[in-house]
This record gives C-alpha cells, sequence and structure tokens, in this order.
C-alpha cells in the first residue's frame, strides 16, 4: 500500500512512517481543537 492511497481522517496527520516492508508502522497525531465526549452520544 502506497503513503498516498491511505485515507484522510479529518483531525490527523500522520507524523512518522518506518519501514519500506509491508507491514510499515506509522505514527499518527491528532491535531483536533477538541472532541465530544463519548459519554454524552
Amino acid at each position: 500500500m502506497s503513503l498516498f492511497s491511505l485515507p484522510e481522517y479529518p483531525g490527523m496527520r500522520v507524523v512518522l512512517v518506518r519501514g519500506t516492508d509491508q507491514p510499515a508502522r506509522l505514527v499518527v497525531k491528532s491535531v483536533a481543537q477538541g472532541a465530544s465526549c463519548p459519554a454524552r452520544g
């Protein structure tokens, strides 16, 4: 899988990709300003 074919997720950013073979390791960081409380659904 190419990094460029990964789906985009709002509020998330890939900060590190390790490995050239599968499986590769991705480090993803939340860049969202906030989130709703799951208990209040």
